[in-house]
């Protein structure tokens, strides 16, 4: 299977460039989980996961186990991410299911 990243150039994509202005104060595990997403389809994560495919029920969710509780307040953010940089074939629960490798 061809990986979208091959067609849509994600494999050279800037982290500075995704993450600037409001996006910079995101934990830099945050940064990394979302950038292995979009460039190998890795997991990022139940918390992520919730967020990239638009169900907010599910992250907020998430954002109630330890792992995840320090992320609840990058939340907003993070919302605002996916709308305004994130590539728009790789979320929404259609795309998050076609480019995911679990």
């Amino acid at each position: 299977m061809e990986q979208i990243d091959v067609e849509i150039g994600i494999a050279e994509l800037d982290p500075a460039a995704l993450f600037h202005g409001r996006y910079d104060v995101f934990d830099q595990e945050i940064k990394d989980r979302l950038l292995a997403y979009l460039r190998q389809g890795t997991y990022p994560g139940r918390f992520l996961e919730g967020v990239l495919t638009n169900d907010l029920q599910k992250a907020v969710n998430s954002a109630r186990t330890e792992e995840y509780a320090p992320w609840y307040d990058h939340l907003p953010n993070l919302v605002w991410w996916v709308y305004n940089q994130a590539p728009s074939g790789l979320v929404g629960p259609d795309g998050y299911a076609r480019h995911v490798r679990k």
